[in-house]
């Protein structure tokens, strides 16, 4: 499968993950959406290092090659590697203690609010690199002489 189309795949699940982490905040719920919402961000990374032709399954190895590639030698905005290690955190927490934080409305609206961004920014980073691939294939055609 070719790199975009994974990549748009992983920018599909971020957006679902947050329609439905939304919909979890309208209905009240307290630690649903900040699993769902971890999920729209891991998507999100993993759609950038895809893009990248970088293979990663362990959610550890993900924020380690997001950090690492994405962030310090891509330049993509250090928030977004703060968020996905955020969310990540409190997922554990909503997943493995029997205890969970729970949040208000007004913290999830704005986790929910940087997921936003992340994914925006995804389908920018993604659409920028889809340009300059396409530009580089009519150079290509253009210095070999094909029409």
């Amino acid at each position: 499968m070719h790199a975009f189309t994974e990549s748009e795949k992983w920018l599909q699940k971020a957006s679902d993950c947050y329609d439905d982490a939304d919909i979890l905040i309208d209905y009240g719920k307290k630690q649903g959406p900040v699993k769902i919402i971890y999920y729209s961000a891991f998507s999100c990374a993993k759609a950038l290092l895809t893009l990248h032709k970088i293979k990663a399954v362990k959610h550890s190895s993900v924020m380690s090659l997001f950090g690492k590639v994405l962030v310090k030698e891509k330049g993509l905005d250090k928030k977004f590697g703060r968020f996905l290690n955020e969310t990540f955190n409190k997922r554990k927490n909503a997943d493995y203690t029997t205890s969970p934080e729970e949040f208000s409305r007004n913290e999830l609206k704005g986790l929910l609010k940087t997921s936003s961004d992340f994914i925006q920014v995804t389908r920018e980073y993604i659409a920028q690199i889809k340009l300059l691939n396409a530009c580089v294939i009519a150079k290509d055609k253009k210095t070999a002489g094909v029409s």
